[in-house]
């Protein structure tokens, strides 16, 4: 699926979260599940790599990965989000069903993460092989950190009825 470029999914050098449903059994080692990278690579990536969460953030200048968690391609429904406050050493959060997996420093990737490009789900921009296998639902995101208490709020209005 493409979602055409916008100041809405371009995060800029500001804070901003990422937040989905994911359910898969694939064991394929990129499973990628939002790219709006250009050609230079400058902007953000989120897949599975080899079934963990991970996100990359690229400005140009610089590009760090940042993975960890438990593996998640447990062909079970999880509530994924990466909460990134860029000015914060351990601002970048994972958070798997409501629990902080992992904590990062977003802070060596800076700059502008803008680019023009357009928003591809479950689709990685230049490689086939690449593209989510599973199932994604209510993707969202957001130009601002959440909190852990904000996560766990979604995390649990989502749970509704589900338990």
């Amino acid at each position: 699926m493409k979602v055409v470029n916008s100041p809405e999914v371009n995060f800029g050098s500001g804070d901003f979260s990422i937040s989905l449903w994911i359910n898969t059994s694939s064991t394929k080692t990129n499973n990628t599940f939002i790219d709006k990278r250009d050609s230079t690579g400058k902007g953000y990536y989120c897949c599975l790599y080899n079934g963990q969460p991970l996100i990359q953030l690229n400005d140009s200048t610089s590009s760090f990965n940042y993975q960890g968690g438990p593996l998640i391609n447990d062909n079970k429904w999880h509530y994924l989000i990466f909460s990134v406050d860029r000015d914060n050493t351990s601002g970048l959060n994972c958070y798997v069903d409501g629990i902080l997996v992992y904590t990062a420093s977003p802070t060596k990737t800076s700059h502008d993460l803008t680019n023009t490009v357009d928003l591809f789900i479950g689709k990685h921009t230049t490689l086939t092989n690449c593209s989510f296998v599973g199932t994604l639902d209510e993707i969202a995101l957001y130009k601002q950190s959440l909190t852990a208490s904000e996560v766990a709020e979604l995390y649990n209005r989502n749970m509704n009825g589900l338990r």
